[in-house]
């Protein structure tokens, strides 16, 4: 598990617009997606090698890819 990742954008306004609206959804900061663009598949359960995941990515407005990922307690 990262404790923060560093990401190179090529506009400010832009990216700081969209990271504030992203950050938002989990408490950190106002709003919700703002200027990035959904892929993949639809954030949704997973099932894997690893168990189950709960998995949504996003791109930023340079093209980084963000994935947000929740792990529920073993039963």
């Amino acid at each position: 598990m990262f404790s923060h990742v560093m990401v190179g954008v090529n506009n400010l306004e832009v990216s700081k617009k969209f990271y504030d609206a992203l950050l938002g959804t989990v408490g950190i900061g106002p709003g919700i997606a703002n200027g990035g663009t959904t892929c993949e598949d639809p954030p949704g359960w997973r099932d894997g090698a690893v168990g189950k995941l709960y998995l949504a990515y996003v791109r930023d407005p340079d093209g980084n890819k963000i994935c947000a990922l929740h792990r529920p307690p073993k039963a």
